[in-house]
């Protein structure tokens, strides 16, 4: 009984040894932020930033794709009563929506909330992704032949940022600058694979910046770039993930 006791002991502390050495659910789950910024700077030195921004999960089997949403209300301008103007305003609610498909699939389920009860909706991937301007043709922008960087300046031990001085004709930023780091190669998310792959490190900003001929006119910069982020919603996040998996294959018989 004794020597019983002792092995049931002992499978039972490598069992606990061996479940707690093994990497949960939620760990498997990374996300990045991939922010756009169109920045006006005007001669007076205000700026004025147009800002788009999207999440992307990326789970062991699935890809989810977390998309802010801006609502509108209505507001009307009445003179005696009588409706003489309707203007889309936006309110401060925003909700986000999520496109989910299985990593090298084409297809996918969209869901209105992280906690829906509605079964999601079929989805294109291409179609998303041309919505959000990171589809191939898009991308095309972030991995173009720049030729010879005018400088090169090394940040930190795992960075450097690129210079180009690249205005050929009208239209064309007048410089670009690229960003990369090391620490990022683990990043699933690509601008360009072959310049991450020439540089042994990831391109995660970009910035486009275009000059005016006349001083008195603002200034554009575009900047695009990813940041890794921590999710606070990782269990819902899961729980809507393994939901998808088990829509998914009766969705798209």
């Amino acid at each position: 009984m004794i020597k019983m006791s002792l092995k049931l002991i002992i499978c039972g502390i490598m069992l606990i040894i061996s479940s707690c050495s093994l990497p949960s659910n939620l760990d498997q789950l990374k996300a990045v932020q991939y922010i756009e910024n169109g920045k006006t700077i005007n001669p007076d030195a205000s700026v004025e930033n147009q800002i788009g921004s999207f999440r992307i999960i990326y789970g062991k089997n699935s890809t989810a794709y977390e998309v802010w949403s801006i609502n509108y209300k209505a507001l009307h301008s009445t003179v005696n009563g009588k409706n003489i103007n309707t203007e889309l305003v936006p309110t401060t609610d925003t909700t986000f929506k999520y496109f989910i498909v299985k990593n090298n699939d084409s297809i996918g389920l969209a869901y209105d909330s992280l906690t829906t009860l509605d079964k999601g909706k079929l989805f294109q991937l291409d179609s998303l992704l041309e919505r959000l301007a990171i589809d191939k043709l898009n991308m095309k922008i972030f991995a173009l032949d720049l030729g010879r960087a005018t400088s090169i300046e090394q940040t930190g031990q795992s960075g450097k940022v690129e210079k180009y001085f690249t205005k050929k004709s009208e239209g064309d930023a007048d410089s670009i600058y690229r960003y990369y780091d090391k620490n990022f190669k683990d990043i699933n998310f690509s601008f360009a694979p072959e310049l991450d792959k020439l540089n042994k490190s990831k391109l995660y900003k970009t910035r486009f910046i275009y000059l005016p001929k006349d001083k008195s006119k603002a200034k554009q910069e575009l900047i695009c770039e990813i940041k890794e982020v921590q999710l606070t919603n990782k269990s819902k996040m899961m729980e809507l993930m393994r939901r998808f998996e088990k829509e998914y294959d009766s969705s798209v018989k």
